[in-house]
């Protein structure tokens, strides 16, 4: 069967017989386009913009992880900041889910205690369990959007690599 690594890709994956089918046979009468095309997903023997190589031009300038601070005041914008920065955004979330979970916490067993008695703080106990239910529910919200954020930039750095890899091969 025809796939994309034997050459006839691009043809109408039918070995470019121009019958609208998948073939069994390749046509033989075309000579494939690439004659040394890596296997998909493989890099190139050597080529420019390959993990540990430098890329032509300005290569790198968005993909290179950099240190929090000089992500962080990066006003060129030619930098991705967000994973240097994600890890310190998503201890500052968790802290404050926490703060305002023991907050609420005091404030509502305390006030059930002063209105209620003994029977308040069980009340005040049974409101902090469904508070915690609420407060995981907002720290997997958090990690869903930062991981949604930082796969944004991964897509996007692995788009550049791409295109740096291709320039280098024109």
């Amino acid at each position: 069967m025809t796939t994309p690594d034997d050459g006839n890709f691009g043809n109408g994956g039918n070995g470019g017989n121009g019958s609208g089918r998948w073939s069994s046979q390749p046509d033989h009468g075309q000579q494939p386009r690439h004659s040394q095309q890596p296997a998909f997903g493989a890099y190139p023997a050597g080529q420019p913009g390959q993990p540990g190589q430098p890329g032509p031009g300005t290569a790198w300038q968005g993909t290179r992880q950099d240190t929090f601070w000089s992500a962080l005041f990066d006003f060129s914008f030619t930098k991705y900041a967000t994973p240097s920065i994600i890890k310190f955004a998503y201890v500052l979330g968790f802290v404050f889910i926490a703060l305002v979970w023991v907050v609420y916490a005091i404030i509502l067993i305390g006030g059930f205690a002063s209105e209620f008695g003994a029977g308040g703080v069980l009340l005040g106990l049974v409101a902090a369990v469904v508070m915690s239910v609420g407060a995981l529910f907002s720290l997997m919200m958090m990690r869903m959007m930062l991981e949604f954020y930082l796969s944004n930039i991964r897509i996007a750095q692995s788009a550049q690599s791409i295109d740096e890899r291709g320039a280098g091969q024109r």
